[in-house]
């Protein structure tokens, strides 16, 4: 499938495109704006999730403005705003593993698609956009151009969710959170404790408490569930996403892979390939 460069971009303009969802990362000081018709006021570090539908107007103040635009279809040459919101998509969701997208389309009195970040989040985030940036840039010399932004645009997705489970429960750990939204990255129990300023007793109950798994279990499954989306809608080889998501080597990826999940993970990307095929046909 090759997918076109105007199905994504990278905007530095806060604005809605009529066909995209966006994603804008805002460093701002007293940065006032209208997200239809909610009065917003940014300082620090946050993350708008917008639909097609959405207005904005800015109002005052200064910041920086980082956005990642795409149309559904690109994430999935199956999707689109009418598939979403349709009341056939939790059955699609269910048997082809697509995303949720209640991030962009959620609106409520608690939330307006405003996401407060940390500052380490926020760093992550602008690596990710930085370098699908790159990869968009580069449509024209590399045929796996769209498989690299879309990988960037997962990991930016997964770091929205987690920024948004945080808004809404406020009491989740920041052990917890930080495994979370940085799985990649090496850790050990050893390091996680002298991190936050703990001893390993009170650190497992902690994470155990929250997650049911030991602490490095935890790491684990987290690593093994964000690699799935990579296997499935892009074509990465199995050692570059063994790689992006922390393994030491695409061997280790694999046998964690099929002991969690039964299969190795080419089986569990050509069994979605085969669903796919079948039910376009």
């Amino acid at each position: 499938m090759q997918y076109s460069p105007d199905l994504i971009r990278i905007s530095t303009e806060l604005e809605v495109d009529p066909q995209m969802f966006s994603l804008y990362l805002v460093h701002a000081d007293a940065f006032s704006c209208e997200l239809s018709e909610v009065r917003c006021y940014l300082n620090g570090y946050t993350l708008l999730c917008l639909n097609n539908t959405d207005t904005v107007k800015v109002h005052g103040g200064t910041g920086d403005v980082l956005g990642f635009c795409f149309r559904p279809d690109f994430y999935n040459i199956g999707l689109s705003r009418t598939v979403i919101e349709s009341d056939r998509y939790p059955d699609l969701r269910a048997r082809y593993s697509y995303p949720d997208f209640h991030l962009f389309l959620t609106r409520d009195e608690r939330y307006c698609g405003v996401l407060p970040l940390t500052a380490d989040a926020y760093r992550s985030l602008l690596a990710h956009f930085r370098a699908a940036e790159q990869f968009i840039r580069a449509h024209g010399t590399d045929p796996m151009w769209s498989c690299h932004a879309r990988s960037q645009l997962i990991s930016v997705m997964c770091l929205a969710e987690s920024a948004y489970q945080g808004k809404q429960t406020r009491g989740e750990d920041a052990i917890v959170r930080y495994i979370r939204e940085h799985a990649e990255r090496p850790m050990s129990v050893e390091s996680l404790c002298r991190m936050f300023n703990t001893n390993r007793t009170t650190l497992t109950k902690t994470i155990k408490a929250a997650t049911g798994l030991p602490p490095m279990q935890f790491v684990l499954e987290e690593r093994l569930n964000q690699s799935r989306p990579d296997l499935l809608f892009t074509a990465l080889p199995i050692g570059f996403i063994a790689m992006k998501y922390g393994f030491s080597d695409a061997n280790y990826y694999i046998r964690a892979f099929k002991q969690r999940f039964g299969q190795s993970p080419l089986q569990y990307r050509n069994e979605q390939i085969e669903k796919w095929h079948a039910n376009k046909e």
